[in-house]
């Protein structure tokens, strides 16, 4: 997370408050400047917004020119023989791989079209 400080109008440098500490417990707050707490916040910041867990999509399916291995973090799924990629649908996207979702209606139609 990027953080910007303001500059005032006589050159001084105005560091933003950390707005974490608005989330503490009362009986906290008289710590929050300690240095560890500032690192908590700052931590917490930083994992804020990343995704909780993978998660798996029913129909969803990934084809790549190299074996998945060597470009990707995978991980075994419930369902024996099937594994998970990491990435999100947006890093496969970009690394170039072809995304086919089974589920989509065009895909459907196609599918009972062959």
């Amino acid at each position: 997370m990027t953080t910007y400080n303001v500059i005032s109008a006589d050159s001084h440098v105005i560091e933003p408050p950390n707005l974490w500490v608005d989330y503490i417990e009362p009986e906290f707050k008289d710590r929050a400047d300690g240095h560890l707490w500032k690192l908590l916040g700052d931590l917490a910041e930083d994992v804020s917004g990343l995704p909780r867990h993978i998660s798996q999509h029913v129909g969803g399916m990934i084809i790549s020119s190299r074996p998945l291995v060597e470009i990707v973090p995978l991980e075994p799924a419930a369902w024996e023989g099937r594994v998970l990629c990491q990435w999100d649908k947006d890093s496969c996207e970009d690394a170039g791989f072809i995304k086919i979702d089974f589920l989509a209606l065009g895909m459907l139609s196609l599918v009972e079209e062959s």
